[in-house]
């Protein structure tokens, strides 16, 4: 290799790591500054930090077309490797190139580089959620601790070439929800607020402090709970509306009987029901995975229970219900299964909606008939089918298990008996909640 080989790829390697990324305009953003050590802390209420990624929330485009369109998105710390990293009396919490060992590489904006302690722990607390730290003692929410479980309440980011810093601030930790304990578990109404938290962020130097560091106002911010339950009980609407008793998710199944009448005023009834839930997590997003046990309590000889079909076609009755699959009686999907011999116990779990499934497709048709303001694709479901010999009223319990919020219980009355006049034989031209009696139990 020349001599000139070799300048050229000195040249080709500066190159690869130049941070001069000329776009025509000369701005604010021509003068990179330097890191500045930004400590975000949580002075009082629930939550804890989680780090961001600068390259997830900067671009446009993805795949092959994606672009990051605010650069820097790593830096060397310290900028040179003949700065010793760790010094006393100050220095970086962070070391590039590893003077002195070891060596972390390039830091990307805005990885977490600390978690101070915010606070001393104290002997005990009461409220759902609190955590303990590694010596067992309860962390104060007033003054929270770094949680050794991976929810810090005081962390340290370096901020980019263009002074900016982030991390995410998330709620669900720490929470006191003792106001809404309901059959020993926590059932929070959707839209309820659940706590406060107070955030301050302080800028310092990064290496040797020259000036006190700077500290930001506080910011509050307020928690509501965005965990729904659909199905059970009689659906509130986001306009404070609710439906009548007899809108809930029971749809009639199997095969119609005419009793009377011609179309379009017959009265027709089925042996069989169909019962279902649709949950959220408490951000507002599916719940998929839920174990949700039902269980069908009715009169002494009635022989209600869930019956052990599998198929395509719940029912009849229109062009949606037609297409909705089952397994052994639950929802296709769900893992299904009874748990005695009468099948009157049953456990299944809450699954996601896809609207490239013929059967969940049909489901999500079905929801926006009982639920014409909301999207189905924010919300999982289960579902069991109920057939029963005689006419008679059946208390059907369904317990969601919530993990450490506990085991939320709802329930439902319907009657095997129940007449329904048939108003139309085309759900897709059925009226929508206006009409409750199309959808009677």
């Amino acid at each position: 290799m020349t001599s000139n080989q070799n300048q050229d790829n000195k040249k080709d390697s500066a190159r690869y790591i130049q941070t001069v990324v000329p776009n025509g305009a000369l701005d604010k953003w021509d003068a990179p500054m330097p890191p500045a050590k930004v400590i975000y802390k949580i002075n009082s209420g629930p939550g804890f930090f989680k780090g961001a990624n600068k390259a997830d929330i900067y671009y446009t485009g993805s795949g092959a077309s994606k672009k990051y369109t605010n650069p820097f998105y790593a830096s060397n710390i310290p900028a040179h490797e003949a700065i010793p990293a760790f010094i006393n009396n100050g220095g970086y919490d962070w070391s590039s190139f590893g003077n002195p060992l070891p060596n972390y590489g390039p830091y990307g904006f805005w990885q977490i580089i600390n978690q101070p302690s915010a606070g001393a722990p104290v002997a005990s607390y009461g409220p759902i959620l609190a955590t303990k730290n590694a010596q067992g003692q309860v962390i104060n929410p007033g003054v929270p601790n770094a949680d050794w479980a991976g929810h810090p309440t005081k962390v340290e980011v370096y901020s980019d070439n263009h002074g900016e810093a982030m991390v995410y601030l998330n709620g669900f930790w720490n929470l006191n929800l003792s106001a809404f304990i309901t059959n020993g578990a926590y059932d929070v109404p959707p839209g309820a607020a659940v706590g406060t938290t107070a955030v301050q962020a302080l800028a310092d130097y990064p290496y040797l402090r020259k000036h006190e560091a700077m500290l930001s106002n506080t910011v509050s911010k307020t928690w509501t709970w965005g965990k729904q339950i659909l199905g059970a009980e009689p659906a509130p609407y986001p306009d404070g509306s609710n439906d009548p008793a007899d809108t809930r998710m029971v749809i009639q199944t199997g095969t119609l009987t005419n009793l009377q009448g011609t179309y379009p005023n017959e009265t027709a009834m089925s042996d069989k029901k169909m019962a279902w839930v649709f949950v959220t997590n408490p951000d507002g997003f599916p719940a998929v995975g839920e174990r949700v046990d039902w269980t069908v309590e009715q009169a002494s000889g009635s022989g209600a229970n869930i019956p052990d079909v599998t198929g395509i076609g719940v029912s009849n009755y229109n062009d949606i219900t037609r297409a909705i699959a089952v397994q052994h009686g639950f929802l296709a999907g769900t893992g299904g299964f009874t748990l005695n011999p009468q099948r009157t116990i049953g456990r299944s779990w809450t699954k996601c909606l896809d609207p490239n499934n013929a059967s969940d497709a049909a489901v999500m048709g079905l929801f926006l008939k009982f639920f014409p303001t909301l999207d189905p694709a924010d919300y999982a479901a289960a579902a069991i089918e109920i057939t029963s010999s005689v006419p008679v009223m059946i208390d059907l319990q369904i317990s969601i298990d919530e993990g450490i919020l506990g085991t939320i219980r709802r329930h439902t009355i319907l009657t095997s008996a129940r007449q329904i006049p048939l108003m139309t034989n085309r759900l897709q031209a059925m009226p929508t909640r206006t009409e409750p009696s199309t959808w009677a139990m």
